[in-house]
């Protein structure tokens, strides 16, 4: 209800109340300006965060090139990464928490849009006294007395075993199931069973003579 302005035939000059609110308009314009710049950074990628997801295996031969071409294009934009299985990927996709993921397929979540971007070759992982370590390939089949060790049901690579397995004529039998690639590794290593992994994940055991990795 204060008059800001005196309104005369010279022109206009502030009131006592428009000189108090004159420093108050200016930051308030400066940072309704402040906010545009850094909307308009947001949407052409000149700052800003973006969450990513990726499995451990991606982790290994997808994420380095990834972050570095991303980095290159926007280097503005913070990048969080985290690393996970499928499942809790999803669930972070779902909740908000991520803003994309790469995944294992399959993944069955109408609310999310699933685009298949690569292959990923699979293979029979072996301890280095297993009957099979040194061989090149084997067939599915013949391993169906194996006892296996395979991340948890809801894991990507497991539902790809066990279809593969019914389709060769055989249910698995899981000896122990896991969370993580890397205590599936060090019992494989140790001679409590079989698994199926990316290579990727364990070409550095292989390179030590730890694992054998077999084409199936």
């Amino acid at each position: 209800g204060l008059r800001l302005f005196h309104r005369g035939p010279r022109g206009v000059r502030l009131t006592e109340a428009g000189q108090v609110l004159l420093p108050y308009a200016r930051r308030v314009l400066t940072e309704v300006e402040r906010a545009g710049q850094v909307l308009g950074g947001l949407r052409e990628l000149r700052g800003g965060r973006v969450s990513i997801g990726i499995t451990p295996s991606a982790v290994i031969w997808l994420l380095p090139d990834l972050l570095e071409r991303y980095r290159t294009q926007h280097p503005l934009v913070q990048v969080q990464v985290q690393e996970d299985m499928t499942d809790q990927l999803v669930e972070y996709l779902s909740d908000g928490r991520l803003d994309l993921a790469v995944v294992s397929l399959p993944v069955d979540d109408e609310a999310l849009i699933v685009r298949p971007i690569l292959e990923e070759r699979l293979a029979l992982i072996v301890g280095p006294d297993h009957r099979l370590a040194g061989t090149a390939s084997v067939d599915l089949a013949d391993l169906a007395d194996e006892p296996w060790i395979l991340p948890y049901r809801r894991h990507g690579v497991r539902a790809l075993v066990e279809a593969a397995c019914t389709e060769a004529g055989f249910q698995l039998r899981v000896a122990v199931e896991l969370s993580g690639l890397g205590p599936i590794k060090l019992l494989v290593q140790r001679g409590l069973g079989m698994s199926v992994l990316p290579p990727a994940v364990v070409a550095n055991e292989v390179r030590l003579g730890q694992l054998h990795a077999v084409t199936i």
